[in-house]
């Protein structure tokens, strides 16, 4: 039982040297494509909530510039307004130049002139007074200093002379974050009574309105909206790691249980190749027992008996034989198949020629392809045959010769093997169908009947035989 043993305990050794197949590396790619996923679009959600919220800034800035720019138009087309004169509003140095500045109406009461810019700018210091929104209109060369920009409206202002249609950014007014927002306010027909004296043009920057919008609001909801997205992205990310470690969790339940399945069959596999060994084991020490037995029976028989003496002896080498195959097949790899030159050596074996000496020699060139015990036991019957005949025959009494037994096969083809001594042969009017000598009655028999092979003498010098057939008929069919 050493060679199944060690087959055994090879596939024992080989299950336990495999690595446990192991889910963790697989899954923690997952969580981390998943969570490199999620963070990314958390950041591009942020990104966009930031950028829609500037939007809505900005949105409501453009229209308190509209708002601006509309009664500004409407104040230039009816060339400014006459108010009344009161502390806080006295008449304008700046429209000095302007005819009829200040009038006063029949009843007694001072009115003064209030242009465009003048209302547009009360109106500012209204608003921000009222809701914090800050509005300026400016300019580069402003006629009232006060109007002069900032280093925020300046840079904008020079933007607009370079093509540039609107400015927006945040930035501080005195420490308070703003979202500031400035667009170009063009010289039109109306606005020339004021500021033609300065060399403008229908059509000419004259300057520009900036409004600033308090962003501590704006902030506020950005953050709430902020808050949300990376609550509902990381509500997501928990949800998505729950169903990959819940799959992980039945990968890992069905690769136990495969695995449970697969040690199951490999110790069945074991278990039914220990019982195969032993029961080519046992075969080949019975057939052992059996020859012995023919032995001691040849012994104690009738000495002058030559008839039955041959066939217990002949009995014996074909129980022999058999007892040969089965060891090959016991040492083999491959509990079914068994080495084709090795089965023919086996056979000059046990006639005793397999070690080159004596006066008959052997010449064996036969390729070492697999093939399966049932064709292996009748084909070195046969040849067993063949070669007690020729020792029998073409070399009585310790005469010299050689017997040779050459094989070809191709790969999942049939085999031919031929057989040749060097004897006298067989006699010239020797016909193969009628005539039955020299065993080939009974080579025959094996070839065809059993191997379904064909057995064709060869005509030459000495005796020649041809064998073939095709291993292939004992091959399961899957």
């Amino acid at each position: 039982m050493e060679n199944a043993g060690g087959r055994t305990e090879g596939a024992r050794r080989s299950a336990a040297a495999e690595p446990a197949f192991s889910l963790r590396g697989p899954v923690a790619i997952s969580i981390a494509l998943w969570s490199v996923f999620l963070a990314g679009l958390t950041v591009a959600d942020i990104a966009q909530s930031w950028r829609s919220q500037v939007e809505i800034a900005s949105a409501v800035a453009r229209d308190n510039y509209n708002k601006d720019l509309v009664y500004r138009r409407w104040a230039s087309l009816q060339g400014g307004m006459y108010v009344p004169v009161r502390p806080g509003l006295d008449p304008s140095p700046w429209l000095a130049h302007v005819p009829e500045r200040d009038v006063e109406t029949p009843s007694g009461r001072s009115l003064t002139l209030v242009n465009p810019a003048w209302m547009t700018r009360m109106v500012h210091e209204l608003g921000r007074e009222q809701y914090g929104t800050i509005g300026h209109i400016t300019s580069l060369e402003p006629i009232r200093p006060a109007n002069a920009p900032d280093g925020w409206e300046a840079a904008a202002l020079r933007s607009f002379e370079e093509g540039a249609d609107e400015a927006v950014d945040l930035a501080d007014i005195d420490g308070v974050e703003y979202l500031r927002l400035m667009r170009p306010m063009k010289v039109e027909e109306s606005c020339l009574s004021c500021h033609a004296a300065q060399g403008y043009r229908v059509g000419d920057i004259r300057g520009g309105i900036s409004v600033s919008i308090e962003w501590e609001p704006h902030r506020a909801m950005f953050a709430r909206r902020a808050f949300g997205a990376a609550g509902a992205h990381a509500l997501a990310w928990f949800a998505g790691v729950a169903v990959i470690l819940f799959f992980d969790g039945r990968a890992r339940a069905s690769r136990l249980a495969r695995d449970a399945s697969s040690a199951e069959l490999l110790r069945s596999l074991m278990e039914k190749e220990a019982l195969v060994g032993e029961l080519y084991h046992r075969t080949r020490n019975s057939l052992q027992v059996v020859d012995g037995l023919l032995k001691i029976e040849a012994g104690g028989g009738d000495p002058e008996d030559e008839g039955l003496a041959s066939v217990i002896d002949a009995t014996g080498r074909r129980i022999r034989v058999v007892a040969a195959v089965h060891d090959l097949l016991f040492r083999s790899k491959d509990l079914s198949k068994v080495p084709l030159d090795e089965c023919v050596g086996a056979v000059f074996a046990v006639q005793g020629l397999a070690g080159g000496e004596g006066a008959v020699s052997r010449e064996l060139e036969v390729p070492p392809r697999a093939i399966l015990v049932d064709a292996a036991i009748p084909l070195c019957l046969a040849l067993d045959e063949l070669v007690a005949n020729s020792l029998r025959h073409a070399f009585p009494g310790g005469a010299r010769g050689r017997i040779s037994i050459r094989g070809e096969s191709r790969k999942d083809g049939p085999v031919t093997l031929r057989y040749e001594d060097s004897g006298p042969g067989l006699p010239a009017a020797f016909d193969a169908e009628r005539d039955s000598k020299v065993g080939l009655e009974l080579v025959r028999s094996l070839v065809e009947r059993q191997l379904r092979g064909a057995c064709v003498l060869v005509p030459g010098p000495g005796f020649r035989c041809e064998l073939s057939f095709d291993p292939r008929r004992w091959e399961p069919r899957v």
